[in-house]
């Protein structure tokens, strides 16, 4: 469900590229109505005409997404794997592994965490191709240019941008 994100940036004096993490999301009939949706950060995937992801369960595949949706005020975006493409990745997971559907995640409720509950990181920092899992301690919220945002002591580093916390 966790996968690695790799955007062809324009822009700038020589353009380059940018490794993230993005997550797809499990349809659940209220806020996620369809398969093939995964959610990053909008850093990530901003200026880039070109943006691929890499599942661990389909090892040297990079796969085509769209970006259909930018927030920049929450640094969040939202992609989708092209029908054709979602296809292909159900029946690679079906024959593979006996999965029926592409493996996601759900929200759960950050009013329920409390400082001193263990969270997980997941993501690909540091542009590794492996995913890496950390743990750390929820430190409670914080006030930052009008947001409210979680604290975590769970090691952090570029890459894992756009992943989530467990």
């Amino acid at each position: 469900e966790v996968v690695r994100i790799i955007a062809a940036h324009t822009g700038g004096p020589t353009g380059g590229k940018a490794i993230g993490t993005g997550f797809f999301l499990a349809v659940d009939g209220q806020m996620i109505h369809e398969e093939g949706l995964l959610l990053t950060n909008a850093h990530v995937v901003t200026n880039s005409p070109v943006v691929k992801i890499m599942t661990t369960y389909i090892e040297h595949q990079a796969l085509p997404v769209s970006v259909v949706a930018i927030c920049h005020d929450r640094d969040l975006a939202l992609l989708k794997v092209e029908p054709r493409v979602q296809q292909w990745l159900k029946r690679t997971l079906h024959s593979r592994y006996q999965l029926d559907h592409i493996p996601a995640l759900t929200f759960g409720n950050s009013d329920l965490l409390r400082t001193g509950f263990k969270v997980h990181a997941v993501g690909h920092p540091l542009g590794l191709i492996d995913q890496q899992f950390t743990t750390g301690d929820y430190q409670g919220p914080v006030h930052l240019n009008a947001e409210i945002r979680g604290l975590t002591s769970a090691t952090i580093n570029g890459g894992n941008s756009g992943g989530p916390l467990l």
